[in-house]
C-alpha cells in the first residue's frame, strides 16, 4: 500500500474517532483498527497521535498561505485581518474539534509560529506583540459564536491602531 495513502487512513481514522469519542480515550490500537492498518504502519509515519494533529494544522495553513496571496498585502492590516478570520471561520469544524479535546493549543501554536515567520522583517517584540494579538482577537470571537463579520472585527482594530498607536 502507497505510504501516502496508509498516512491518509490513519489521520482520517483519528479525526473520525475523535468525533464519536474524546481524544484522551483513543489509543494507538483504536486508530489502526479504525484505519485498516497494522500497528508498524503507524509507526512508520508518526511518533505519537499528536503528530498527527500537528501535521494537519500544518497542512491546512500552507494550503491557505498558498490560495491567500498573503505576501501581497504586507502593507494592508484590514485585508490580511479580514483573509486570516475568513479562513479561520471555515476551518470552525475542525478547530471546534480540537477546542472540545483541549486542544486549541496545536492551533495556537501553529498560528503564531506562522505570523511570526510572516513578519519577520518587524522586531522581535513587534512581531510578538502582533502574532499574540492577531491570536487573542481570534479566540475572542470564536468564544462568543463569530457575533462580528471579519470585516467589522477588522475595521474596528484597524481604526483601534491609527488612533493610539
Amino acid at each position: 500500500m502507497d505510504n501516502m495513502l496508509v498516512k491518509d487512513y490513519i489521520s482520517d481514522a483519528l479525526f473520525k474517532l475523535m468525533e464519536k469519542e474524546p481524544y484522551a480515550n483513543i489509543n494507538i490500537t483504536k486508530l489502526v483498527k479504525e484505519a485498516g492498518v497494522c500497528r508498524k504502519s503507524f509507526y512508520r509515519n508518526y511518533n505519537s497521535t499528536e503528530e498527527i494533529l500537528i501535521k494537519k494544522i500544518g497542512s491546512i495553513t500552507d494550503e491557505f498561505i498558498i490560495k491567500s496571496d498573503l505576501a501581497n498585502y504586507k502593507n494592508n492590516f484590514k485585508i490580511k485581518m479580514v483573509k486570516v478570520l475568513n479562513h479561520m471561520k471555515e476551518q470552525d469544524k475542525i478547530v471546534k474539534l480540537y477546542l472540545k479535546n483541549n486542544l486549541l493549543y496545536i492551533i495556537e501554536n501553529n498560528f503564531i509560529d506562522t505570523i511570526l515567520k510572516f513578519n519577520n522583517d518587524l522586531p522581535n517584540e513587534d512581531a510578538h506583540f502582533l502574532a499574540g494579538g492577531y491570536w487573542y482577537l481570534y479566540y475572542y470571537w470564536l468564544k462568543n459564536g463569530y457575533k462580528e463579520t471579519p470585516e467589522e472585527l477588522a475595521s474596528n482594530i484597524d481604526k483601534y491602531l491609527k488612533i493610539n498607536i
